[in-house]
Formats: C-alpha cells, sequence, structure tokens
C-alpha cells in the first residue's frame, strides 16, 4: 500500500469525511456533547478553506480511505489493518520523536495503536450534574453524601489551598514529564494558578470553595462554570482528613451547587497516577472520556 502526502486538489475531497471522523468519537466518547456537534464541524472546515491547515501534513493511501494528520500532535488518524505500512510511515516522518495523541473511549484505529509505544501522560472525565447531584436514571438509588458542605473560600484559606494542591501537581506530573523536575512543575502550577485565579477568589467565573464538616474545613474544591459547562480544576482533601469520603461528598455537593446554577456537564483532568481520586470521581458519576498518551514508533 502506497502512503503519500496529500495533494492540494485532494483537500476538499477528504475534508468532510475527516472532520466527521473526528466529531463522531467525541460525540461517541462524551468528550463533545451532541448539540455542540455542527459547529465543531464548521470550526473544523474552516481550516481547510485554503486547503491543508498551517502547520499541518496529512499523509494518505491513494484512495482517500484512510488518513494521519499531524501537526504538532497527531490530530487524528483512521487506519486499517495491515497498520504495518503507517506505523513506519510515523516512524519516518517523526524521526523516532514522540508525538502527543488524544484518544477516546469510542475511538477506533486500535491495532495501529496497540503497534506503537504509548506513554499516558493526562485523563479526562466528563459527567453529567445530574448525577454528581444524586439524582439518578429512573430505577437507580440515588448517590449517598457524607456529611460535608462547601461554602466560599475566603482569601486567608486560599493560600493553603494553593500550596497544597500545586505541590500535589507537581509532584504526580514529574512522573509522566519527563524533562521537568517535580519543583519546577511546582513553579508552573502556581504560574498558572495566578493567571487564572488573576483576583484570588474573586475572581469572575470561579468559585474557590472551602470543603467543611461542622468543626473543620477539610480541603478544597476549585471550580470555573460557564453556562451550562463546568470546569473542575482541582480538588484536594488535607492529608489529615483523608480516608472519611470526603472528597466524594464534595463532588455531590458541587453537583447540587452547579445544578442550581443551570450547570449540565463538568469535565476535570486528572494524571494517570492519580489511581484513587480517578475511583473516587468515577464512584459519584464521571466517566472516562479522553486521554493523552505520547506515541513512538
Amino acid at each position: 500500500m502506497a502512503i503519500r502526502e496529500i495533494t492540494a486538489i485532494e483537500v476538499a475531497q477528504l475534508a468532510p469525511r475527516l472532520v466527521d471522523h473526528m466529531a463522531r468519537i467525541r460525540r461517541d466518547s462524551g468528550a463533545l456533547r451532541p448539540s455542540a456537534v455542527e459547529s465543531f464541524r464548521a470550526t473544523q472546515l474552516q481550516r481547510f478553506r485554503v486547503g491543508t491547515p498551517c502547520d499541518s501534513r496529512i499523509f494518505v493511501n491513494d484512495s482517500l480511505d484512510q488518513w494521519l494528520w499531524i501537526d504538532t500532535t497527531l490530530v487524528d488518524v483512521y487506519v486499517e489493518p495491515p497498520v504495518e505500512p503507517w506505523v513506519d510511515a510515523l516512524a519516518a516522518i517523526m524521526g523516532g520523536k514522540e508525538i502527543l495523541v488524544h484518544r477516546f473511549s469510542h475511538g477506533d484505529s486500535f491495532e495501529f495503536f496497540d503497534a506503537l509505544a504509548l506513554r499516558e501522560i493526562g485523563h479526562y472525565l466528563t459527567a453529567h450534574v445530574r448525577v454528581l447531584g444524586g439524582l439518578q436514571e429512573e430505577g437507580q438509588e440515588p448517590l449517598k453524601r457524607t456529611d460535608v458542605f462547601l461554602r466560599s473560600m475566603s482569601a486567608g484559606e486560599l493560600g493553603e489551598f494553593t500550596d497544597a494542591i500545586c505541590e500535589s501537581w507537581g509532584r504526580h506530573r514529574s512522573v509522566v514529564e519527563l524533562n521537568q523536575t517535580a519543583d519546577e512543575l511546582r513553579k508552573d502550577a502556581e504560574a498558572t494558578m495566578r493567571r487564572t485565579l488573576y483576583d484570588g477568589v474573586s475572581t469572575p467565573g470561579h468559585e474557590v470553595l472551602a470543603i467543611c464538616t461542622e468543626t473543620q474545613v477539610v480541603g478544597g474544591i476549585w471550580v470555573e462554570i460557564d453556562g451550562s459547562h463546568a470546569k473542575l480544576w482541582k480538588l484536594y482533601i488535607y492529608r489529615p482528613y483523608r480516608g472519611h469520603s470526603y472528597s466524594r461528598g464534595a463532588l455531590i455537593a458541587l453537583g447540587e451547587r452547579l445544578r442550581g446554577e443551570g450547570a449540565k456537564r463538568i469535565r476535570t483532568e486528572l494524571l494517570p497516577t492519580q489511581h484513587h481520586i480517578r475511583e473516587v470521581f468515577e464512584s459519584a458519576g464521571f466517566t472516562l472520556t479522553e486521554k493523552v498518551v505520547g506515541a513512538s514508533a
């Protein structure tokens, strides 16, 4: 099978098929809500308005029904067995270097990825807010919540929360970011947090909440709300208070809060080393929708 770079005249023929593939695997995986599919397709097709997107290379077979789209990442891939020619092509294109890939839970081209060396870097999980709020599908038992409640975090409490989550993020991230130390990654996390929460606990669109029992603050949770969508930046239980299901209780309490604010879906990122917290998130209604991996042939 011949594998070659696409010609300019072929781009218009391939683009709709390629974009449909991208939209389908994201929708089926839960990474793209159904109501946003047409907007996603229009945005992606716009990238092809004058040919191959800027800084991209697309490799195809002669019948244009298999492809690799590469820019700084492996943007999209659809190949069928035998996959060895495609693996060899990727190795030649990348010169043996690793490339980032977003793999979706309902993706395809499994044989191709099985033939690559893969290194997990990040996990994305998504949930419907109604599930986090304890409203399950008909016939299911509602989620039980630990006796915790959420309140707005004070400016004074933000410092302890920032120190804890940035230290944790740097430590876990250093396992997958091979070229940076935990201390460097902690400083990166601090810079990101200062830039994002530019007005501290009063930053518009963000809620930084203390996780409380009747007698003490046991942790914190940081969420960003944009209309019907929410991003859970961080959830952290301070070390002395772990082992009491406070994380799960905080997620359920957050669901109740977000439902009252009109949010429908929530998304979060975890690291592959955070096995326990991923189990907690899944027990509260999150599902894995996407993985970021480093791939090399």
